[in-house]
């Protein structure tokens, strides 16, 4: 590929907000616009998505008008054999420096010992960060699917759903505004149903990407393959119908073919060739969803663009894992279902049997 191709396409990861390849979609309008207005939001969705990207691209237009963002990828803290005081020591820690507070968080978070990890990030939002941060402010918190696993992850999302309550009672908190990000539904965020569940919020739907809107990408098409362009990104479309990844993943493909030719064979190819290792990495989201029986038909149906014995191996495999969930009575299953919904789309003609 050459250096302008390399420069243009680029397959997972978070893009730069001012990233030639970027596709603006409905969400990216309606996530500025919920933030703006002050209001809690959410972008739960499978992975590889863009959620990330898009909170990038809106995090960069929020700065540019004075708001003063926070983002965190909480993926960061680890999961194994974290405390809850590691845990929340590490998140105040990154609005700390995010925020750029002067704070000897050492001694003030020692200082306050005595108190739950709970409560010192309670205070730490209300006596310092709100007070020593003018104007508006939003915390970004991504990858929130990796809480889910800690036995503490409940107070977490019970605090930020109190901090949204106490807009009623203190005009301070109403400068605050959270965002959540993962792969996750709400219902999942606190687990146990004895607690009030987490029921704030808007949510902000992240589609895939339309051919209407991919204007962006067609013009870089052009510019590795001057005059094809809009010939090639339907074609991508064709086999994608439009999901992030899948549709990088395959430009990619394309662009590194040494001599192609204008027809579906290099584009089957190389579909091909990605089909089932972007099952297998959309299969690593994780987001509850009860339609099971139609995501496995989904599933079906792109299987069936990889086609012939690749497609009926791959199937085998995903159904028996999911039938396997569905012995054990595990919520994975709904989870797993849901995490490959996004790689489905509409662009397939083989039917998956129902489990």
């Amino acid at each position: 590929m050459t250096e302008a191709k390399a420069s243009f396409f680029k397959t997972g990861g978070t893009l730069d907000p001012q990233a030639p390849s970027y596709v603006e979609r409905p969400a990216d309008t309606l996530l500025y616009n919920t933030i703006v207005a002050g209001e809690y939001c959410y972008v739960l969705t499978a992975r590889q998505m863009g959620k990330s990207s898009l909170m990038a691209r809106t995090a960069a237009r929020l700065r540019s008008k004075g708001v003063s963002v926070a983002m965190i990828d909480i993926s960061k803290f680890g999961i194994t054999n974290l405390t809850a005081d590691q845990w929340y020591y590490t998140l105040v820690n990154s609005l700390v420096n995010q925020f750029r507070q002067h704070l000897d968080l050492p001694n003030w978070w020692n200082e306050r010992a005595a108190l739950s990890t709970v409560q010192r990030f309670n205070d730490f939002i209300e006596y310092v960060l709100l007070p020593g941060t003018p104007g508006r402010l939003v915390v970004c918190v991504d990858e929130i699917d990796t809480t889910l696993s800690l036995a503490f992850s409940d107070d977490f999302f019970a605090t930020v759903r109190a901090f949204y309550n106490m807009r009623a009672t203190d005009a301070d908190f109403k400068r605050l505004t959270f965002v959540l990000l993962g792969v996750a539904a709400p219902a999942d965020l606190i687990k146990d149903r004895t607690r009030t569940p987490f029921n704030i919020g808007r949510a902000v739907p992240l589609g895939e990407l339309s051919r209407a809107d991919a204007g962006p990408l067609a013009q870089g098409l052009n510019q590795a393959f001057p005059g094809h362009g809009e010939q090639l990104l339907s074609r991508i479309f064709h086999w994608t119908a439009g999901h992030p990844y899948l549709t990088q993943k395959l430009w990619v493909e394309i662009t590194q073919q040494p001599q192609i030719t204008w027809s579906d064979q290099p584009m089957a190819a190389a579909a091909s060739r990605l089909g089932t290792s972007g099952l297998v990495a959309a299969a690593t989201g994780v987001v509850t969803s009860p339609a099971g029986r139609a995501v496995l038909s989904r599933i079906g149906r792109v299987l069936g663009r990889v086609g012939g014995w690749m497609a009926r191996t791959a199937y085998s495999g995903l159904d028996r894992t999911l039938r396997c969930f569905g012995k054990a009575g595990n919520t994975a299953a709904d989870k797993l279902f849901a995490a490959v919904v996004s790689v489905g789309g509409k662009i397939g003609s083989l039917a998956a049997p129902v489990v």
